[in-house]
């Protein structure tokens, strides 16, 4: 997943708990490799029981990597929506929220926009998926929007690639897959505060539409929103399977993995776990073990129910096979008694 530092964005200096990597660089990036080895491998033949485990061991394995103490560390403190719309002219808010007020548009924090819109979106990952390289702007209001985008970090990176696509659209090559460029709708420029379209674009029909609940929202609404957190990133996971089937538990596993891939991959190069980042304690890593071992349960029992819905149609499908060969061996011994 791709963020970016907001230049506006304020750094300070205090003491607090945070989380230290208790092992080496190369140890680090060894644990990541092989993520990468086994979700490749396993790609095509996983099932949701196994995504469910694999994914407590993996927090296990990190959460072990780790010790909190307090530390003196910088943290960056987010602006609010009031703050971007003061820090940001009206025009060029009006015209980020124009753009991606339609769909669910995925976002990729770069430097080099203008040969991406030339040569597509390389996407160096084990597999067929677009999460790799992108974040999801799913089903957020316009402050949120807002939120997102100014407040998400990666190695100040300024340019916001807008994705109009799936993890379908990926073309595989040699060592990477490839967003063809008819798939990228523009690009949203922090710092000149233009947005640039994409005269290649084609839209597609695959990606979700904003729901027309979003339409009457007023854009000079200065209504904050929450910043992240392990809570409010349980209950997005929760909302990825209120409709339990196969494959809503397999989305919301996968999204779960992600999230924890990138958790591990931005993280571990800094050999410490900063405050202001995804786990900010040793209590939030318990709350998302004890979440994911919940959903693991809640897998198994799921499978298990679906097994026995199967074995029970099984059993009606030979009771009815055989209650048809009575019925024909019946009429066949009364004609022989005529």
């Amino acid at each position: 997943m791709s963020f970016y530092y907001n230049s506006n964005m304020k750094i300070i200096k205090l003491k607090k708990e945070c989380g230290k990597f208790n092992i080496s660089a190369k140890q680090m990036d060894e644990f990541i490799k092989n993520l990468d080895k086994e979700y490749e491998e396993n790609y095509n033949e996983r099932d949701i029981l196994f995504l469910a485990r694999r994914n407590s061991e993996i927090l296990t394995k990190f959460a072990n990597f780790l010790t909190f103490k307090e530390q003196e560390v910088e943290e960056y403190v987010p602006e609010t929506t009031k703050e971007i719309k003061e820090n940001y002219s009206p025009q060029f808010i009006k015209q980020i929220l124009e753009v991606l007020k339609d769909k669910n548009y995925r976002i990729h924090a770069t430097s080099s926009a203008e040969a991406i819109m030339e040569k597509g979106l390389r996407c160096y990952s084990p597999a067929k998926d677009i999460a790799h390289t992108s974040y999801a702007l799913i089903d957020l209001s316009d402050n949120e929007i807002l939120y997102e985008l100014f407040n998400r970090q990666h190695r100040n990176q300024k340019q916001i690639m807008i994705l109009d696509a799936d993890s379908r659209d990926l073309v595989k090559n040699k060592d990477y897959y490839t967003l063809p460029i008819e798939r990228i709708k523009g690009y949203i420029d922090i710092s000149t505060g233009q947005v640039i379209l994409n005269p290649k674009y084609k839209p597609i029909n695959h990606v979700n539409d904003r729901n027309a609940k979003k339409e009457n929202q007023e854009i000079d609404s200065t209504e904050d929103f929450q910043e992240f957190s392990i809570e409010r990133q349980i209950e997005c996971f929760k909302f990825l399977i209120k409709e339990k089937s196969e494959d809503t538990y397999k989305h919301c596993l996968e999204e779960i993995y992600e999230f924890l891939r990138g958790v591990i991959a931005n993280y571990f190069n800094k050999k410490i776990l900063p405050p202001c980042s995804f786990f900010k304690s040793q209590q939030e890593i318990d709350k998302f073990k004890y979440f994911l071992s919940q959903l693991e349960n809640e897998v198994k029992k799921y499978v298990k129910q679906t097994q026995e819905k199967e074995l029970e149609k099984g059993k009606e499908k030979s009771q009815q096979v055989l209650s048809s060969r009575n019925s024909k061996f019946s009429i066949d011994d009364t004609d022989k008694l005529f």
